[in-house]
This record gives structure tokens, sequence and C-alpha cells, in this order.
């Protein structure tokens, strides 16, 4: 067949030595359906849906489901799906589905939806056999006795015995908080996920912080739990701040045009005296259409006397994450005009208000 090479072929294929003589066949595509049953999981931020947090989590979930039900559970396969958020929103939410192969189930999933405990147990398990693997004390990142015995061993480059560790005691720290949703998972919106890829290079460039003051000593940035949102404790020095992402200002907070900040830094200790700081990313594509919009809002918080306001453009949050960056972004010269004019308009209005106050 014309165009066909030995690279379109299988190793085993007769005609692999002599595509050219290949026969053109008809494909020819065999489906079946059947119903069975499944448990969908939300994954409930980025640790859990990146690559190695994924696998890592899969092969745990694996581990557990081994031990709780003995024997093999080749019929329990897992599958991931995305779907995006409700609302406006470039993030999806990603979904991992546990379900059985077998048509029409075996039961085994069903025992674990029908009582919390009895998948509770299975994380549990789960837990306690990485913790005590002898890979461990060898300081080994997983072996054959854990997570490594998973089949899949495709992924075992991403799968990591401590970070399945820290995701199994993530969950089941925050098992007791476990609620009922009767409006189902598809309407939950993932507030701990961030709204651009930006926000991300943002936390990215605090961690890369090394500020002179500080003799070049690296930020504490940790993961916390503000108002039921993922967020960070950030310790600079003998500085430290609470980092909350996707927060909604408005009148209870002196705000009178509402927004959404992608980012509020508050003083987490007495030796900081500064206001709060309220962080916006902006990018173009996104905020091209809304300067007027933008400028009234930034406007309103500084106006309210409670916060500072930063707007960081990507520029300004790369050349932190690397110093040799150099922008590849030029605005249209409209554009530009734009800005001056809002930034014009802007000004005027908040020095008159300096002035009235």
């Amino acid at each position: 067949m014309k165009g066909n090479t030995s690279a379109d072929h299988t190793v085993s294929c007769q005609w692999r030595d002599k595509p050219e003589k290949a026969k053109v066949l008809e494909v020819l595509y065999l489906y079946r359906e059947f119903e069975s049953e499944s448990i969908r999981l939300l994954m409930p931020d980025e640790t859990f849906s990146k690559p190695q947090g994924l696998h890592s989590f899969i092969a745990a979930l694996q581990l557990g489901l081994k031990q709780k039900f003995g024997g093999k559970i080749d019929h329990l396969s897992t599958t991931v799906s995305q779907e995006p958020q409700p609302g406006y929103s470039t993030q999806r939410k990603s979904f991992l589905y546990l379900f059985d192969s077998v048509p029409g189930g075996t039961g085994y999933l069903r025992q674990l939806i029908r009582n919390p405990r009895e998948l509770q147990d299975v994380f549990k398990r789960a837990l306690a056999t990485v913790r005590a693997c002898s890979c461990k004390e060898r300081g080994e990142d997983g072996c054959y006795k854990c997570l490594f015995a998973y089949r899949n061993s495709f992924y075992q480059d991403c799968t990591s015995r401590k970070t399945a560790e820290n995701l199994l005691s993530k969950l089941l720290k925050y098992w007791p908080q476990l609620q009922e949703t009767p409006s189902g998972l598809s309407t939950i919106r993932v507030n701990s996920n961030f709204e651009s890829e930006l926000e991300r290079h943002f936390i990215d460039a605090i961690r890369r912080y090394r500020g002179s003051v500080y003799k070049g000593s690296p930020p504490l940035l940790q993961p916390e739990i503000f108002n039921g949102k993922t967020g960070y404790y950030l310790k600079i020095g003998k500085s430290a701040w609470t980092v909350e992402t996707q927060v909604t200002l408005g009148e209870s907070d002196g705000v009178k045009v509402p927004c959404r900040a992608d980012f509020v830094i508050r003083p987490a200790s007495g030796r900081v005296s500064s206001l709060p700081v309220v962080v916006f990313t902006d990018g173009w594509e996104y905020h091209r259409d809304r300067i007027g919009e933008d400028f009234e809002q930034r406007t309103a918080i500084l106006r309210s006397g409670k916060f500072w306001c930063w707007s960081l453009t990507w520029d300004d949050v790369m050349k932190q994450v690397n110093p040799s960056h150099r922008s590849a972004v030029i605005p249209p010269d409209g554009l530009i005009c734009q800005l001056n004019a809002q930034y014009q308009k802007g000004s005027q209005q908040f020095y008159q208000w300096i002035i009235d106050n």
C-alpha cells in the first residue's frame, strides 16, 4: 500500500518488513454496552489531580481495596474524567471513577457506598500499610510490598509512597467533615483550584522568593484550610501571613463595588502591622475587555481603607519565577490608549476622594 511504512505495523506483523505489499483492510470497530456499578470521586485539589498525586492515590486505593476484600480485585478498575466548573471558569474539575468491569456489578462497590465507614476503612488500611512498609526504613519511595504491586506498572515512575501517605493523611483528617450533597458532585465548585495558570505561577513565585532582608532563606509555605477552601500559611523570616484564594469582597468588607479577589494575604502574627493585601493576577486574555470594571473594583478596595491592592501581570510574576524571562506579550496600541484613559480617569476620581476625606 502506497505511503505505508514499517512503523505502521506491529513487531509481530508479517508485513512489517515489506509494508508496500500489505493489503488494505476495511477498519471495523466492535463495541458492547453493559451496566455495572461505579463510585465517582471528586479530586479536591491539584495535589490529587497532578500525575504523581493521581497515580499515587490510585495505587493506594487499589492497595486498600485488596486488603479490604482479600484476593484478586482485577475487576475493579479506575478511569479519570474532567468536566467544567459551574459558572465562568477556564478550570475543569477532575473525577476519578472506580468501576466494576463485571456486567451488573459484583456488589463490592455497593457495599462501600452504602456506608461511608466502609470506604473510610479502605483508605485507613492503605495508609497503615504505606506507613509501616519496610521500604520507608530503607529510604525508598515505594516497593512491591506496598504501592508497586498495583498492576498498572506503566505509571510506576509517577507512583510515590510519600505522596500517597500525604494524600491519605489529608483525606482522613477531614473525613469527619464529610457531608451529603443532594444536588450531586457536578454542582460543587472546587474553590481550591486556581482560576488561571497565572495564579499557580504566583504561588510558585512565593515559594521561589529569596529576599536579601532574610539572608536568602526560603519562605515557609504550607497548605491550610480557610473558610472551607484551600489556602496557605506563609512565613518569611519572623513575619507570618495567611493566603486565602478566591475571596469575595463586598459591602460587609467596606468595598462598595463587589469583586472576587484571586488572593487575600492577611497578617497572621503581631510582628506584621500591615493591612491585608488583595492580589489580582491580570492576564490580557481575560481582562482586556473589562479594564474599566477592573479599575472601579480596585479603586473601591483602596477607598475602603481596609486593604492594600496589588494588580500583577504575567510579566510581574514570571520575572520572579524565571529572572531571565522576557515578555512575549505586546498589548495592541488601542488597548494601551484604553489603559491610559482608564488610569487618568481613575486617578482623578481617587485623588478627589482623598481630598474629600
